[in-house]
């Protein structure tokens, strides 16, 4: 399988888990601006929309954000949207100037970015909501 499905199949199974309904997989919306992965529907509000990215340093973070901003999660939905990516780096790798521009991209997509590293976790911004 590759990254994207695993990660999607991963989070729709984490959202299950804590008792979540509405689960789909896959909205496209070019137009908008908007392609989510895994997304909570309900009726024909979209809850939740998370884009999922595999991102192979801290130095990638800056392209893979700026695409997530640009063209899938511009667009608006009813509910809240998070962009989750893992990082196969560490912490320490993240630069204070790729922080300064992901908590923009957060800022102007007004969605949660959630940075796994090998390490553990950083959400922008600190206190930005991640699930449903």
């Amino acid at each position: 399988m590759t990254p994207a499905v695993y990660m999607a199949m991963e989070h729709a199974t984490e959202l299950q888990g804590r008792g979540v309904k509405g689960l789909a997989f896959e909205w496209k919306v070019p137009q908008d601006g908007l392609d989510l992965d895994v997304l909570v529907r309900s009726g024909d509000r979209i809850e939740y929309g998370a884009q999922l990215k595999d991102v192979q340093s801290a130095a990638g973070l800056n392209s893979a954000t700026k695409g997530i901003a640009a063209k899938q999660l511009r667009g608006s939905i009813d509910g809240q949207k998070v962009a989750i990516l893992d990082v196969h780096d560490i912490k320490a790798a993240l630069t204070d100037k790729i922080l300064e521009r992901i908590a923009s991209r957060a800022k102007l997509t007004e969605a949660t970015f959630v940075l796994r590293f090998e390490d553990g976790s950083i959400t922008v911004p600190a206190n930005g909501p991640t699930y449903p």
